[in-house]
């Protein structure tokens, strides 16, 4: 259970990165889905039901944890169901070559065929009219009709809002940038007795999510070694430590953030994590 708990805070958070990004993929694709491909129900409210769990995933998540599966036997019977008893069809594809071939001939005496039956003036006529309804589909919009088309001011656009202070300073220089008195005041504070000695930018943004980029001069590193970051941020991650084991710490990391990675490797190499601080919770 505790795993199945670890894996369903990590969709959360990766969904919720989504809705941040994409949110017309989570919203409108499980109804256009729906609208297609899903089985009709005469019951208008079934349907609306339905649509409501596609877009309130947050919400199933919630139900999930709290009233439907409760403990592992319930996960166990839900897999069960699913993927053990539900029917199922296997369709097994082997590549022939043979078959290709014949593929081929028969598409080639089927249009043969088709050409002799319809004669010579019947193709004609017919290739006529493709011409015509090509040259119709290529003519170009009346320019009366794009130019009713209303275009909306840049100004009415929502505004995304980005404070940034950048603090190059030790020993408590005062922050560079344009933030908001509430920002400044919380980040002098925070320096209080723990000056940085590397410089730091801090970007504040309308999100529930903290992305940390650390960049590491590797000028003065050999070509060789440079190409090796990549493994060494893998090792620096999946090491034990002398209080964790590795797979505590693959386990923690993938607890605690929905992306990590090493970017780049060339004068400037970058390790960079990224983890959410979903409003309450203590993370580190």
């Amino acid at each position: 259970m505790k795993l199945m708990a670890t894996e369903i805070t990590r969709f959360r958070r990766k969904y919720k990165k989504a809705m941040e990004n994409e949110p017309a993929d989570q919203l409108l694709w499980p109804a256009i889905k729906h609208f297609l491909y899903s089985e009709r129900d005469e019951d208008s409210g079934i349907e609306v039901e339905t649509l409501g769990a596609y877009v309130d995933i947050l919400g199933t998540l919630k139900i999930i944890e709290e009233d439907e599966f409760a403990t592992s036997d319930d996960w166990v019977n839900l897999l069960k169901a699913a993927y053990i008893d539900a029917p199922k069809v296997f369709v097994k594809g082997v590549p022939s070559a043979e078959m290709a071939k014949k593929m081929a001939a028969d598409e080639t005496a089927r249009t043969g065929l088709q050409a002799k039956d319809l004669g010579e003036e019947k193709l004609k006529e017919l290739a006529t009219k493709l011409e015509a309804n090509v040259a119709t589909n290529e003519e170009p919009p009346p320019e009366e009709l794009l130019s009713s088309l209303p275009v909306p001011s840049a100004s009415n656009l929502p505004e995304i809002k980005v404070e940034a202070l950048h603090d190059d300073t030790s020993g408590g220089g005062d922050l560079r940038g344009d933030a908001s008195t509430s920002l400044r005041t919380h980040l002098t504070n925070s320096r209080e007795g723990n000056e940085p000695n590397v410089p730091i930018t801090w970007l504040n943004v309308n999100t529930v999510f903290v992305k940390l980029t650390a960049f590491c001069d590797t000028s003065k590193m050999t070509p060789y070694l440079r190409h090796c970051l990549p493994l060494y941020y893998e090792l620096a991650f999946k090491l034990p430590t002398e209080t964790m084991s590795s797979s505590e710490v693959i386990e923690a990391l993938q607890a605690d953030t929905i992306g990590s990675g090493c970017y780049g490797s060339g004068v400037s190499g970058a390790l960079g994590t990224e983890y959410v601080d979903e409003r309450g919770e203590a993370k580190r």
